[in-house]
C-alpha cells in the first residue's frame, strides 16, 4: 500500500511538449548556488509539486502552499477534484488509479532572492503536513 506522498521538482523553467509531455529546465537536484553578491533577481524559478494520495483515504480537504523560510509565498486551496470510480482490470492499472495525483506547476517570475534562504512545499491534507525536500538557496562560498 502506498501513502501519502509529496514530490516537488525545482527548476528554471517547464515547458509544454507536444504529446501532453512536460519537459523541466535546469533542475536543482540539491541547492541553488548563486555566484556574486546578494541580492539578486532570478528571472523564473518553478516549483513543480505533485501530490498522491490513495484514494481510500476519503480526502476531505488538501491545499499546498510554498514557504520561504517561515514566509508563505503562495497558498492554494480546494485541489480535490471529483472522486471518479476505478474501472480497470489489470492489476498494474488498478494500483495506478487507486492514486489519487494532484500537480501543481508555480512559477516565481522574477523570483528576487536578499538572502540565503530555503524554499519548501507544504501540502495540508485534512490537517495532516507533508513537507518536501527543500531547495537551499545559497551563495557560492569564495576559498
Amino acid at each position: 500500500m502506498i501513502g501519502r506522498q509529496l514530490e516537488v521538482i525545482y527548476c528554471d523553467d517547464v515547458r509544454q511538449e507536444i504529446g501532453n509531455k512536460q519537459s523541466f529546465i535546469g533542475v536543482y537536484p540539491g541547492d541553488l548556488i548563486i555566484s556574486g553578491s546578494l541580492p539578486v533577481v532570478l528571472p523564473k524559478l518553478c516549483l513543480v509539486s505533485t501530490l498522491i494520495l490513495p484514494r481510500s483515504d476519503e480526502v476531505a480537504s488538501a491545499r499546498i502552499r510554498i514557504m520561504q523560510g517561515d514566509q508563505c509565498l503562495l497558498e492554494s486551496d480546494g485541489l480535490l477534484p471529483p472522486s471518479e470510480e476505478v474501472k480497470s482490470t489489470n492489476p498494474e492499472e488498478v494500483l495506478e488509479e487507486q492514486l489519487l495525483r494532484i500537480a501543481l506547476v508555480v512559477v516565481l517570475s522574477p523570483f528576487q532572492v536578499d538572502e540565503e534562504t530555503v524554499l519548501r512545499v507544504v501540502a495540508e491534507v485534512d490537517g495532516a503536513e507533508l513537507v518536501s525536500r527543500p531547495l537551499r538557496i545559497r551563495r557560492a562560498r569564495s576559498d
